[in-house]
């Protein structure tokens, strides 16, 4: 319920500043490092400093994701923050800025450092656990026989802990953000990630105007160095929380 007011206040908000967009983001399960609170996470510093190139203010809310999909297809927010492209053909009224936000690492993380894993196939003789809801994992693995779903992080990595599971399948970032909240250091990512998926923003189709321009501002981002400088603020940290390398 609060959740709800919450987004109803922003998106009034929204409509009485046009320059300001509400996007959302979903939030089945934890959003930090990408998405906080304090609105100080990487896709939050990123698309603000996207739509402050193009002239606009931006607020991202976490939302349950179908919630999410279908207030930005509807037009009750301005667009969706982070998606994987393909979902404009089922929610038609949104419209993919083509320049990629982001790209997700699927990682597999253990205990067990003996562990290289070389594709999805090679992960089959072990105990593997990851989230619900996660379709891309399902066609990659849903078939192996030590399989086990939960609808929490925490979940999963209490059964690493214990020896319950070798291996958890999850978002790098998120994985590594939500290990050093807990103070775990032995639970480290396997090298190389299982997968690498671009993701996309993508804004209802009364904001069309805006897309050439966020094109342009994304991949000015990433020539002129600001995109790497933010991703490098979370990652150098969470890499020298896990490694002694670090970035």
């Amino acid at each position: 319920m609060k959740t709800s007011l919450y987004v109803c206040l922003l998106l009034m908000l929204s409509c009485a500043y046009a320059n300001t967009l509400t996007l959302t983001v979903a939030s089945e399960q934890e959003t930090a490092p990408y998405v906080t609170e304090d609105h100080q996470g990487i896709l939050d510093k990123l698309l603000k400093e996207a739509f402050r190139r193009v002239g606009k203010q931006v607020i991202i809310q976490p939302i349950f994701s179908a919630r999410g999909l279908n207030m930005a297809n509807r037009g009750e927010s301005d667009g969706e923050a982070l998606r994987f492209q393909g979902i404009e053909h089922h929610f038609t009224n949104l419209i993919r800025v083509p320049e990629a936000v982001w790209e997700l690492e699927l990682t597999a993380f253990s205990q067990k450092m003996d562990m290289t894993p070389q594709g999805w196939s090679s992960l089959q003789p072990y105990r593997i656990g990851y989230l619900n809801g996660w379709h891309l994992i399902d066609q990659q693995i849903g078939d192996f026989k030590y399989i086990h779903k939960s609808g929490y992080l925490s979940s999963l990595v209490q059964m690493v802990e214990r020896d319950r599971l070798d291996v958890l399948v999850h978002s790098r970032l998120i994985t590594l953000f939500y290990l050093q909240q807990q103070g775990n250091t032995a639970i480290k990512p396997l090298i190389p990630p299982l997968m690498k998926l671009p993701a996309y923003l993508y804004l209802h189709k009364r904001h069309a105007p805006l897309v050439p321009d966020l094109t342009l501002a994304l991949r000015a981002m990433k020539e002129d160095g600001t995109y790497q400088a933010i991703y490098d603020t979370i990652n150098c940290q969470l890499d020298s929380h896990h490694t002694p390398q670090g970035c």
